[in-house]
């Protein structure tokens, strides 16, 4: 199911967008033909992390975060963060992908630790190497997940622009091949972990 959800823009924690999620998540879970344990959550950037937020929330089979702007799921991008124009945007955030350890101080790893404890499903996250935010990623979520001792496995795709795989705004990715690569590598991921198979 493709979901589009209310924005964020005018804060960065703002809590309508996983509200939003969480309830395509629910309304899945209860539709006839959808075995509600076989429920994976996927997205890119924003929906990375709110893939990670539903998680915490609600009980899913799996997530899918590709390049998962953690920077939103600790707490760390909130309106104290001078926005250039009228609504807030990735390129408001860059100082904080540019020096994680700086921003992420102990009020915000308890946030994080928070959520991360109650996310009980395996996470495969999917990045490039290009972005930002992996940096972040790099310092930051994955070593917590990892200390959380969370069911965690991270694909990096060498040279893909953010969002290669779950297509974002920016430029496709030159090498559509790695895309599909990308796309197989979470088929398996996801088949190994839904009791009911796609068919």
């Amino acid at each position: 199911a493709a979901l589009t959800y209310r924005s964020r823009d005018h804060d960065p924690q703002d809590k309508v967008s996983l509200h939003d999620c969480l309830a395509l998540v629910n309304h899945l879970k209860q539709v006839p033909f959808v075995d509600p344990k076989s429920v994976i959550v996927c997205g890119c950037s924003g929906g990375g992390d709110l893939a990670l937020e539903a998680a915490a929330a609600t009980e899913v089979c799996a997530i899918v975060p590709e390049e998962p702007a953690s920077v939103l799921l600790t707490g760390i991008y909130n309106t104290s963060f001078p926005k250039k124009g009228a609504r807030y945007t990735p390129a408001d955030a860059a100082d904080i992908s540019a020096n994680p350890k700086r921003y992420y101080t102990e009020s915000f790893q308890s946030v994080t630790r928070a959520k991360l404890a109650r996310i009980q499903c395996p996470i495969l996250i999917i990045q490039g190497n290009v972005h930002p935010i992996n940096r972040f990623n790099r310092e930051v979520l994955i070593p917590e997940l990892r200390a959380a001792g969370k069911n965690v496995e991270v694909l990096t795709y060498s040279g893909e622009p953010h969002c290669f795989c779950f297509y974002g705004e920016g430029p496709r990715t030159p090498r559509p091949a790695t895309a599909l690569k990308a796309f197989d590598d979470m088929q398996l991921f996801c088949r190994r972990h839904v009791p009911t198979k796609p068919k």
